[in-house]
């Protein structure tokens, strides 16, 4: 069973306008969220493992971690650039 929790990861992370049109598109197929929006969203998807992934690599120069089941996030320096 996976545990979701309120505990929001993201929060201090830059969010890109290219991830912003990206996560839109690609995970919620729309046009285009408020960022605010994206970040809830990213927050209830991830599991609490990516959660933890998320958190030590977060800061990495250039990784691309996993991101709900299926997906994979491209994160440099703290900005989350695009997901796939």
């Amino acid at each position: 069973m996976v545990v979701k929790s309120k505990n929001n990861v993201i929060q201090g992370t830059i969010l890109t306008k290219h991830f912003i049109d990206r996560y839109s598109e690609r995970i919620l197929g729309k046009n285009h969220m408020a960022k605010n929006k994206v970040m809830e969203d990213m927050n209830y998807k991830m599991n609490e493992q990516e959660k933890k992934i998320f958190q030590i690599f977060k800061h990495s120069n250039s990784v691309k971690i996993p991101f709900n089941g299926k997906n994979q996030l491209i994160i440099r320096d703290n900005h989350l650039i695009t997901v796939y």
